[in-house]
């Protein structure tokens, strides 16, 4: 894992409150950067309740996000690798 995935794995997982393997499961479209207030979804089988979750994403985090999502394909898993 790059310095940036890393540095942008803490900010997420401290920006939503995801759990690490919520984090793990984490593709380019789980995020909806368009929304207000942007979200990314944790689907059912990934999620702490057993359910699809969606968290807000803080909008200092939004623009980071935003280009470093742009370089990643769109179902490409590990979007953030967890450790």
């Amino acid at each position: 894992m790059s310095g940036l995935e890393r540095a942008m794995l803490y900010r997420v997982a401290i920006g939503t409150g995801l759990r690490v393997s919520e984090l793990r499961s984490l593709k380019t479209e789980n995020f909806d950067l368009d929304a207000e207030p942007s979200t990314v979804a944790v689907e059912a089988c990934y999620s702490k309740h057993r359910r699809r979750d969606v968290q807000p994403i803080a909008r200092p985090l939004v623009g980071d996000l935003r280009a470093f999502l742009a370089h990643k394909e769109p179902r490409m898993p590990d979007i953030l690798p967890a450790l």
